[in-house]
Formats: structure tokens, C-alpha cells, sequence
């Protein structure tokens, strides 16, 4: 059996109102929706969840605390053997010219974008463009088959560089939504817009190319023989970064050590860069600028595994938007600098 525990020093709950927070569509207090957004529906969701694997959920709170939440689930023993058998990689290659038009205001963003667009689809053509006035420039310079369009860009966003190709230039175009943000509500901002589809970052190559291949109903080639890829013959990459998690990362480079290296060190190469942006808004009170630094950071620290920051990128990135007070975001960027250096 595996104990769950889910533990925060929140506003608490009062002991009279504990009986009824599962119920749909009701939260602690009327006024916790404007304050905290939500719709009273997620622990009625969480429950039902646990209840199908035969467990409850266990609730302690005090009010101006915090509150615990538990739950216990049995599960039969994991096939060892099973675990130790890595997955065959996913063979997918196209070989049909594409055109892509690729938009995100983060260089780093870009090129691990191409790299995924290389890795299934050989002649693929990618122009950049870093908001989205220049999308609009390019479209005016030549056609594209796909365009994969970041959503929030300095100057035009992707949303509002959408809503006019829909409205002034194209109704054809598919149009890929990239966002770190995977929320429903998201989604549904991405496909109001005019966007055929959505992504969330850091995506895998198969992912993307998937995607590519539904939209564009493209017919998948004889698979690519690929050639063994060359190993960095230095100690193992992983022994350099302990406080990584490289799961993933391995993953999208199918275990190219040379390649993985190559990511890190242009992450790290990034890292100051995004971090003085950050201190920028901060020092200029910018709330806007500050959701927009985390927002486009927070992907590369889930590519390269740095699950903790990931999670202080996501506070500063909400509490931006919030009203959480400049002391505080300073406080959670003087962690996560601490935490990364």
C-alpha cells in the first residue's frame, strides 16, 4: 500500500465546514472563488478518483494553518523485469517538404522546437519569429504549412497574432499552439483564437510530430534507418548533474549523450540570461513581465529535470497574476537562485 499526503499552511478550513467540501461547485468560504479562482469542483473530482480504487479521502485542517489531505491506495507488486525493458523509440519519418513557421520569444525554446521538427520530418523548412508582428510579417513574404505559435510573446501575442490571420489572412493555415500552460482554460483560449490544436512545453519530438501529422493528414514514410548516435566517451553524463533529473531529457535526445550535453550547456548558457530578466521586472514592479519571464523559463527547467525550481517558477509565475506581494516574488527568486546555484 502507498500513503499519499498532500500538506500546505494555507488559510485552513473551519472544522464545521469540513463535511461539505467535497461536495460539487461549493469551497470553503463564498468569497474563496474571487480571491483564489476555481470552481469548487476539484476535490469532488479527486475523491470520486480515489473512491474508484477503493480508498477515501482523509481530511485535517485548522483554520489560519493549513490543511492535510490523505489517502492510501493498494497496488499489486510491479513486474521488476517489466521496468527494466526501455520502450522501443517511436519510428516516425516524413519526407515531404514542409514549411514551418516557428514563433516563440525564447531562443532556447526555438531551437529544442527544431530539433523535435528534425528529428521525424528530414526537409523541413523552419523560419523564426520572435513575436507575433513578425509572424504577421512573414506571412506576408511567403507561404506556410503549419505554423507553431507560442501564446505569450512580447509586443503581439500568439492569441492576438491568431484572431487576425483568422480575421485578415487565413482560415486555412493550421495554427499549433505552444504554451507551458496545459490548463483547460488555456486550451480553450488557444481554440477560440483560431488554433487547431495545443501543446503543452517541453513536449517530446513524437509528440509534436503526431500532432503535425493529424492536421496536415500526412502519410508517414518507410521508417528512417537511424545511424548510432556518437557517445560522449567522458564520464557518464549523469554522475556531471546529480541534481538533475534527465529522464526526460534522455528521452528526447534517444539517449545521445553528445546531444544531451550540448542541451545543458546551452541551458546553462540561458539560465543568467532569463534570471536577470527576471530581477529586471521585479526591480520595475512589471507584473506582466514577470508572468511572461517564468512563463517562457519554466519549460527549460522541466526539460533539463530541475523539478524543484520548476516549482517556484510555477509560484512566481502565479503569483504574478494574483496580486502575491513583490517581497514575495522576490523572496521565491532569491530561492530559486539559491536552489540552482
Amino acid at each position: 500500500a502507498l500513503q499519499f499526503t498532500v500538506t500546505d499552511t494555507g488559510i485552513g478550513i473551519p472544522a464545521f465546514k469540513l463535511s461539505s467540501i467535497f461536495e460539487s461547485f461549493l469551497q470553503a468560504s463564498e468569497d474563496t472563488s474571487a480571491r483564489f479562482g476555481g470552481t469548487g469542483l476539484g476535490l469532488s473530482i479527486a475523491r470520486e478518483l480515489v473512491q474508484l480504487h477503493g480508498s477515501d479521502i482523509q481530511v485535517e485542517s485548522e483554520s489560519g494553518k493549513g490543511t492535510v489531505f490523505s489517502f492510501t491506495i493498494e497496488f499489486p507488486p510491479a513486474d521488476v523485469a517489466a521496468l527494466e525493458q526501455k520502450p522501443a523509440a517511436e519510428s516516425l519519418f516524413f519526407a515531404q517538404k514542409l514549411r514551418v513557421l516557428l514563433a516563440d520569444d525564447n531562443a532556447l525554446n526555438r531551437e529544442i522546437a527544431t530539433e523535435a521538427l528534425l528529428r521525424h520530418f528530414e526537409n523541413a523548412e523552419i523560419k523564426e519569429a520572435v513575436n507575433g508582428k513578425e509572424v504577421l510579417d512573414w506571412l506576408k513574404q511567403q507561404s506556410f504549412d503549419l505554423i507553431l505559435m507560442d501564446m505569450q510573446m512580447p509586443e503581439m501575442s500568439g492569441l492576438e497574432a491568431t484572431r487576425f490571420i483568422r480575421k485578415n489572412l487565413s482560415n486555412e493555415i493550421p495554427i499549433i499552439a505552444l504554451t507551458a500552460s496545459a490548463t483547460p482554460e488555456e486550451i480553450d483560449h488557444a481554440l477560440h483564437a483560431g488554433m487547431n490544436r495545443h501543446l503543452g512545453k517541453p513536449f517530446k519530438p513524437a509528440q509534436l510530430a503526431r500532432i503535425i501529422e493529424s492536421v496536415l493528414n500526412l502519410q508517414e514514410h518507410d521508417s528512417k534507418q537511424a545511424t548510432p548516435s556518437e557517445k560522449a566517451s567522458q564520464q557518464n553524463i549523469r554522475s556531471r548533474y546529480p541534481d538533475y533529473d534527465l529522464r526526460f531529457l534522455e528521452d528526447f535526445c534517444d539517449g545521445d549523450e553528445v546531444q544531451m550535453q550540448y542541451f545543458l550547456d546551452k541551458f546553462e548558457a540561458q539560465y543568467p540570461i532569463e534570471i536577470n530578466r527576471l530581477k529586471e521586472a521585479l526591480v520595475r514592479a512589471d507584473r506582466e513581465a514577470i508572468y511572461r519571464v517564468a512563463h517562457g523559463f519554466r519549460p527549460q527547467l522541466e526539460f533539463v529535470g530541475l523539478h524543484k525550481a520548476v516549482t517556484i517558477m510555477l509560484r512566481i509565475e502565479q503569483g504574478s497574476r494574483q496580486g502575491v506581494s513583490f517581497a514575495e516574488l522576490e523572496a521565491l527568486s532569491k530561492g530559486m537562485r539559491e536552489n540552482l546555484d
